[in-house]
């Protein structure tokens, strides 16, 4: 069986099954979406708790916080008051 896609033709459903996650996301925070890049250029996909979705990396400020490391499943990010990391949903 296959999924069709608006204007992509179809999906097999071994293809659609792997990159489909059905983990709930809170829409009302800051949430990983994606890593992205290689371990001396990492870089992340972060989607804001407006809707915007965003590219970050190492240094780069975001939600009122700094972006202090990349890792294989998740991201840091710190302020004055400590540190937050985000992960990927489903790990």
């Amino acid at each position: 069986m296959t999924n069709a896609l608006p204007g992509q033709g179809l999906t097999p459903e071994n293809v659609a099954k792997l990159a489909t996650n059905e983990t709930d996301l809170n829409l009302r925070t800051t949430t990983l979406i994606g890593l992205l890049g290689s371990p001396k250029a990492p870089s992340a996909l972060l989607r804001l708790s407006s809707g915007k979705i965003v590219t970050v990396r190492p240094g780069d400020r975001v939600a009122g916080r700094q972006v202090s490391a990349i890792g294989d499943d998740s991201i840091t990010l710190g302020t004055g008051a400590g540190t937050k990391r985000l992960h990927m949903p489903g790990s």
